[in-house]
């Protein structure tokens, strides 16, 4: 081959590579809610692959990863080769034809659909032109385009290299055919399981859709026509699917020439038959012999297979990373986070235990039947030597765990709540040691002497503030976003003030000049502390102490935990 009219396979190779890489950091930055201005804000429309993915923990996901690797070694090859060497680049622009193809008719299809069916509440006329989404299927239209034209040159190629060799064809044997399948099948999920899920979504209201389509028969027919698809545009332009590229194997028919459009139809409608995947084990498959085709293996100069355990020396450490390994250590993390949450409900759970006083509200819950109430509420008023007295409140709407929902119950109930003496022995011992003795209930305990068990299950201290970070989360969240350097904290019980904040672990910088007065929670509306923080996106992992005290100089003691970005707060004293 005269190498220079390799120029084609060469740029389209390294151009194809680079937008990859670029537009790849760029969507994920706007995956990640960053910011970028100006025209580079577009420039992820130039992404040439979007593949199956999970949530984007890195500019890259798996399959895409993959793909540009395999790319990269394609393109080195193909170089060192003088052209030789097509087998990677051909596997890889197979990928990016069927993808944007995909892609183009995905938004087509919406396009269309919302013109005639346009959500809810937003009429046709009242509907601005969407001129992003027409220049990205200009540019999907352009990746076909290439990859075609790539495609192309290198069956050409390949045709003249067959002509100039006098090597007899050899049949593809069984270990290839199932090579075959199995990438061909990888490709299939990774291109069409975000269209697929894309189609489900663009018909959730559609009726016929979710009527006829929307079961296992509908997932049938889709699987079928995928393959109407995916095969026949590869074997009949082509005549090599993805992973016959990688083998350099090609469907052929008796003559040993390229079969006609409905030959390779016919072939692909064959792939249905039930079992037809088992078939490749005898010298042909169904599909092959009853579409009278054939499979067969061209041996070409070029690199050495060995090299190719390159692809497997990447990919075998990543797919392993990406469905092992990180899942390992996301377990391992997870379970290490909660046992520190339960050492923190432990602190609490023994402080209370030691400390019991007026402001106390306990939630527990009946281990035995229950005619007035399965779950209640139980306010201390007085202590008395060993006797407390406290009022039982009937919690709202069955059971309830959360400050507001009781302190609701008991604001509404307190004037007429009933007043019961309870043993201060029996509330000290209703205390669980720790999670797996409260959720197994063996501290429970005859509170009113009636033959009903009572199992602890919080405990929460009114008319003192209480810290939590439910609603002020979001306010926290878009604080973060526009680095503001603020994180703001709810109270939801009464005034006080932030004597201190201590940092015990991680990067996080406190700024604020301490006292940090607050006032008290107003009817269901928290009050809102706002400290001044390093806090960013990028504070992944930190602890710290907090130290309040109320009006009444009683002190708090709280627990800010940042895991992986995620806020809690627990009190521990």
């Amino acid at each position: 081959m005269n190498y220079t009219k390799g120029k084609l396979i060469t740029y389209s190779s390294l151009l194809t590579l680079l937008l990859g890489i670029l537009t790849s950091i760029i969507f994920y930055n706007f995956y990640k809610g960053e910011t970028i201005n100006g025209w580079i804000s577009y420039f992820y429309l130039f992404k040439p692959l979007y593949l199956f993915k999970a949530p984007l923990e890195t500019p890259f996901n798996l399959w895409e990863t993959i793909i540009y690797f395999i790319l990269f070694l394609g393109i080195i090859f193909y170089l060192k080769t003088k052209g030789k060497e097509k087998k990677l680049l051909g596997f890889v622009f197979s990928v990016v034809l069927i993808n944007n193809i995909m892609l183009a008719l995905f938004g087509i299809f919406n396009g269309l659909y919302f013109s005639f069916n346009p959500p809810s509440g937003i009429s046709l006329e009242g509907q601005s032109t969407a001129i992003v989404p027409i220049i990205q299927l200009l540019i999907q239209i352009g990746y076909i385009i290439l990859s075609f034209m790539v495609l192309r040159k290198i069956k050409l190629e390949n045709k003249k290299e067959r002509t100039a060799s006098a090597e007899a064809l050899k049949y593809a044997v069984q270990w290839q055919r199932g090579f075959h399948l199995l990438i061909d099948s990888l490709v299939m999920i990774a291109v069409f399981t975000n269209f697929v899920l894309g189609f489900s979504f663009t018909l959730k209201n559609n009726d016929i859709f979710q009527s006829y389509f929307n079961n296992y028969w509908g997932l049938a027919v889709i699987i079928v026509l995928i393959r109407l698809v995916f095969y026949p545009v590869f074997e009949f332009y082509f005549g090599s699917t993805p992973a016959k590229f990688l083998t350099e194997s090609r469907v052929v028919d008796q003559n040993n020439n390229q079969p006609g459009f409905k030959t390779i139809f016919i072939r692909s409608l064959y792939r249905s038959i039930p079992f037809d995947s088992l078939s490749f084990f005898s010298k042909n498959g169904w599909h092959d012999s009853l579409s009278e085709t054939y499979v067969i293996k061209e041996k070409r100069e070029g690199i050495h297979p060995k090299q190719f355990l390159w692809i497997l020396a990447f990919a075998v450490p990543v797919i392993m990373y990406h469905y092992f390994i990180k899942e390992a250590i996301s377990d391992y993390k997870y379970a290490q986070f909660s046992e520190k949450e339960e050492g923190y409900d432990e602190q609490w759970y023994n402080h209370s235990r030691k400390n019991i006083n007026t402001n106390q509200f306990y939630v527990v819950q009946a281990m035995d039947y229950a005619p007035d109430n399965n779950v209640l509420g139980l306010k201390i008023e007085k202590i008395k030597g060993d006797d407390v007295e406290v009022k039982k409140i009937k919690l709202m709407d069955g059971f309830s765990n959360d400050f507001w929902g009781v302190k609701m119950d008991y604001d509404r109930q307190v004037d007429t709540a009933q007043v019961y003496t309870i043993s201060r022995m029996k509330l000290e011992s209703l205390f669980p040691q720790n999670n797996m003795e409260k959720h197994k209930g063996v501290n429970a305990q005859d509170l009113f002497n009636n033959g009903v068990r009572y199992n602890f299950n919080n405990v929460y201290e009114v008319n003192v503030p209480y810290f939590d970070l439910g609603n002020t989360f979001y306010d926290t969240q878009q604080e973060t976003q526009s680095n503001s350097g603020k994180l703001i904290i709810g109270n939801r019980g009464k005034s006080g003030r932030v004597i201190s904040v201590k940092n015990i672990k991680g990067d996080i910088v406190w700024k604020d000049h301490f006292p940090v007065n607050f006032g008290a929670a107003k009817g269901n509306t928290e009050e809102k502390i706002v400290l001044k923080t390093n806090y960013s996106t990028k504070t992944k992992n930190s602890t710290s102490e907090i130290i309040v005290k109320d009006s009444l100089n009683n002190q708090q003691n709280y627990i800010l935990e940042i895991n992986e970005g995620v806020l809690k707060i627990f009190r521990v004293k």
